[in-house]
């Protein structure tokens, strides 16, 4: 549902508006805090930024080793998700789903759910809340990105981590999906099918 919402910009504002209404009526009424878990300081930007490029690691790493051991049935499926999704995707709409990502599903997410029910429930309800029909390699990658960004928050105790981290991870993996994939990178299906093509050079 919310990987949909990321398709359009205005879709994606109303979306992280009202994720974020909900998180304060619920913060309100079970007396939680939400202000208390930002906090703005040089040193904690910096882990911001260095747990994107964490988020973003993983999941370069995931695709790369698939990539590299030619594991087919994983590469169609990240084909297949990933161009109906955001194969024309604008920049609006990727700018609009980070902010979705860092403002709405985190405040709601971290700062509420996993506040109230731990982190391994607020994770699996980020992933269910991402899957869209059915139990797919999206909705498992976000178990994964959910559990995470989860960790980085617990360790932290300051929110601004994971927002930054996902909201940098979904405005450059849309990005990615629009302008880079089958474009530049990757050279070719596989790591082998590259190789071949190198050879025949």
């Amino acid at each position: 549902m919310l990987f949909y919402a990321k398709q359009n910009a205005r879709v994606a504002i109303v979306t992280m508006a009202a994720l974020l209404i909900i998180s304060n009526l619920w913060a309100a009424a079970r007396g939680i805090a939400l202000s208390d878990t930002v906090h703005f300081s040089p040193a904690a930007l910096a882990l911001a930024w260095i747990s994107a490029l964490l988020v973003l690691s993983i999941d370069g790493l995931i695709y790369f080793v698939n990539w590299c051991i030619g594991f087919r049935p994983f590469l169609n499926a990240f084909d297949r998700a990933i161009t109906q999704l955001f194969g024309r995707a604008t920049v609006p709409s990727a700018l609009a789903a980070g902010l979705l990502a860092a403002l709405g599903e985190e405040t709601f997410f971290r700062g509420i759910v996993q506040a109230e029910l731990g982190l391994v429930p607020a994770a699996l309800l980020f992933a269910l809340l991402h899957g869209g029909r059915g139990f797919n390699l999206l909705a498992l990658w976000a178990v994964l990105e959910g559990l995470l960004l989860g960790w980085l928050y617990q360790l932290s105790g300051n929110l601004l981590l994971p927002m930054i981290a996902h909201g940098v991870h979904d405005t450059c993996g849309i990005l990615f999906a629009r302008y880079l994939y089958k474009r530049l990178l990757p050279p070719a299906p596989t790591l082998f099918d590259w190789l071949v093509k190198l050879a025949k050079r």
